[in-house]
């Protein structure tokens, strides 16, 4: 089930509200789901829509927390870039959540005029769950 994202206008503003959310999370609310439109000047009409996913491998990986990473997502919807905003600490965990997030598709986020447009959608792993 897509949770309705949450829309930040930039990027300062989705980290307070990713803090927030994982914090619900933690109480056993849904996981966040936060969209950021680039600063195109352009104003997000719809957000993107996850299609696929991906997941590090369950098992195995020695770490019991989350990493949050922010995924630009291309007109085209495929993932063009990731950068981590929620560490784990460790290199090699953070470039795992990076990998995945990677082969995620969505249909694009659309502008007022319903033309697909660039956006960051951060995609939270809770590798607490992968076990």
């Amino acid at each position: 089930e897509e949770i309705a994202p949450t829309v930040a206008e930039n990027m300062d503003e989705a980290v307070e509200k990713l803090k927030e959310q994982l914090e619900k999370a933690d109480t056993g609310e849904k996981e966040p789901n936060i969209v950021v439109a680039h600063s195109t000047g352009k104003q997000m009409g719809q957000p993107p829509v996850t299609l696929t996913e991906a997941y590090p491998p369950a098992g195995g990986i020695p770490y019991g927390g989350r990493v949050s990473v922010a995924a630009t997502i291309g007109v085209d919807g495929k993932v063009k870039k990731t950068k981590i905003m929620v560490k784990s600490g460790r290199i090699v965990i953070d470039n795992i959540a990076m990998s995945a997030a990677a082969k995620w598709t969505f249909k694009p986020a659309l502008d007022m005029e319903g033309k697909p447009m660039e956006c960051d959608k951060i995609i939270t792993f809770d590798f607490r769950k992968l076990k």
